[in-house]
């Protein structure tokens, strides 16, 4: 995995290999908001390291070894974070776990251990990629039937979608501390337990992979506030 500056994870699927000039990975990235560039509608602006005279050239990715872990409900897979440098093996400035290790540095050398946990507020709704494809998300149907929050029985597959989200994640050591409807059709919630400034913000992304990952696999769609 990679993140990105506006902190969504970019993947790749790989069989196992030892590299020591590790991933290639795309420069714009870092220089669009989406890093998709004008098929999102978004236009890549020039930087230092990605620019229409060096052509956008790749850039390495060094995998943090503290972030590999294996899947425990896919166990043939096991996925690792990667942390950018420039192709002289600088760090590359507009990585933010770089800028977030240089931080927690920081707070460390004066003497403060930073902590974080996040909690995170999103909507479920059944998958129609025809209205997906159109912009027509207004019309997607609310996965539950009800608005109440702290319900049990919004759906019948609710209790068992949660607790394969908690198994899931705490096979890869990430702990979560609830999950729960919230005020609205389709409205739920679930809070992390505390972590060490980057591993929380790794924690963070992952969840919010892999919640998107069960809803993908129950024909679900899941849009974050």
């Amino acid at each position: 995995h990679t993140v990105d500056t506006s902190g969504v994870v970019r993947s790749k699927i790989a069989p196992l290999k030892l590299s020591t000039s590790g991933e290639s990975i795309n420069a714009i990235l870092y220089c669009v908001t989406h890093g998709d560039g004008q098929p999102m509608g978004d236009v890549a602006f020039a930087s230092p390291s990605a620019n229409e005279e060096n052509g956008f050239p790749n850039i390495k990715g060094i995998i943090d070894p503290d972030t590999v872990v294996q899947h425990g409900w896919k166990p043939k897979f096991a996925s690792a974070i990667t942390r950018s440098y420039m192709l002289d093996g600088a760090p590359c400035a507009y990585d933010p776990r770089n800028v977030l290790a240089r931080v927690e540095e920081r707070a460390r050398a004066l003497g403060y251990e930073p902590k974080f946990a996040l909690e995170y507020e999103f909507g479920i709704f059944h998958a129609d990629h025809d209205l997906m494809r159109a912009g027509r998300y207004r019309e997607l149907k609310p996965w539950g039937h009800s608005l109440i929050n702290y319900d049990l029985v919004r759906s019948g597959e609710y209790q068992d979608f949660a607790a394969e989200f908690i198994t899931r994640m705490k096979s890869i050591d990430i702990g979560v501390a609830s999950l729960v409807t919230e005020y609205g059709y389709g409205m739920y919630e679930y809070a992390l337990t505390p972590k060490s400034a980057l591993a929380a913000a790794d924690a963070a992304m992952r969840a919010k992979l892999h919640l998107r990952e069960l809803c993908a696999e129950r024909g679900l769609v899941a849009t974050f506030m």
